[in-house]
């Protein structure tokens, strides 16, 4: 069995996508049959996007695969909202 890295140890496609209303960040990977013991080619695209009129964060997720398969993505991203001077006081469980 292959070593398990996950995918957030992989360099990914990014693009930039700006749009009028939003920016966006756009980043795809192709993972190959048999990368981290799966058995299909996996294609999946992550679209994070921040409204220029609104507070928020959205997440959007698309994958598509050849064979069926079990698949589920999710973010861990930890942001300090605080600023700068807080950075310190973190702590990383």
């Amino acid at each position: 069995m292959a070593e398990i890295v996950g995918f957030n140890k992989k360099v990914w496609k990014a693009r930039e996508i700006d749009s009028k209303d939003t920016e966006s960040l756009e980043l795809t990977y192709l993972s190959p049959d048999g990368e981290e013991d799966f058995r299909e080619i996996l294609s999946v695209k992550v679209v994070f996007t921040l409204p220029r009129d609104r507070n928020e964060l959205r997440i959007d997720y698309t994958s598509m695969t050849d064979k069926d398969t079990v698949l589920n993505l999710s973010n861990h991203s930890y942001f300090n909202l605080a600023g700068e001077a807080m950075a310190t006081s973190w702590i990383t469980c």
